[in-house]
């Protein structure tokens, strides 16, 4: 949502001219999308509307990541359906090091139960699987964790699992081995050491609510793993 620069009566002048002609041609409701967002929403029916403005560009891989809608039906306020938005801070670097931590929201903040229940599953699955790492363990052991979480959640395969089959990978320069994952790579029976740095990521997806993901950065220690992504998980 970007700050309002139109008066509250502006908006329902152009609700009002939208209702007029949804009766001329006897239409009980209207969905109005954006068409897509960031600068390839070039028509701006939304921000035109809702005062909405997505910021992905939902081109390319990130597929369908800036639509939204509105539903418009006569005498009642629009419907804003905005998207779930996934947000990676794309490589904070300290001395060449390489972090990737990820957090999902929705937009406007205020997610109904399906949503609000979506992100607190997927944002504990990736709290368990850190919780679980200590020095000694092979990938595969965290692996079998992250598999039974994600049959414990149900709901259908991610899309973005489906790009990105594992929980996770080794931080260095950049993604550094390991990779945790049995499905790619070869690094199964990898050993974690202590003081390796390694990020967890899980993608949750329900029908109907939306896609989320998470990630959060750690130390391996021997007392446990130290947070280094103490972003709040939730805004």
């Amino acid at each position: 949502m970007t700050t309002r620069y139109f008066p509250i009566e502006e908006y329902e002048e152009r609700w009002r001219r939208v209702e007029e002609a949804m009766r001329a041609q006897a239409l009980d409701v209207a969905v109005v999308w954006s068409r897509s967002a960031g600068t390839y929403d070039r028509c701006a029916d939304l921000l035109y509307l809702a005062n909405y403005y997505g910021n992905q560009p939902g081109q390319g891989r990130r597929g369908p990541a800036g639509f939204a809608a509105a539903i418009l039906r006569p005498g009642q306020p629009p419907e804003l359906f905005a998207d779930v938005p996934r947000g990676w801070v794309t490589g904070p670097m300290f001395q060449g090091y390489w972090l990737g931590p990820g957090r999902t929201a929705v937009a406007g903040g205020r997610p109904n139960t399906a949503q609000q229940a979506l992100l607190e599953a997927n944002a504990t699955a990736v709290e368990t699987v850190v919780a679980a790492i200590r020095p000694g363990m092979k990938v595969r052991e965290l692996v079998q964790l992250g598999d039974r979480l994600t049959q414990d959640f149900g709901g259908e395969e991610s899309e973005l699992s489906k790009q990105w089959p594992l929980y996770g990978h080794g931080n260095g320069l950049f993604f550094e081995a390991p990779t945790l994952s049995t499905r790619v790579g070869n690094d199964a029976d990898f050993v974690l050491r202590e003081n390796m740095v390694v990020s967890v990521e899980m993608f949750f997806s329900r029908a109907g609510v939306g896609h989320a993901g998470f990630e959060n950065n750690v130390i391996v220690t021997a007392d446990g793993p130290e947070l280094l992504s103490r972003t709040p998980m939730f805004f």
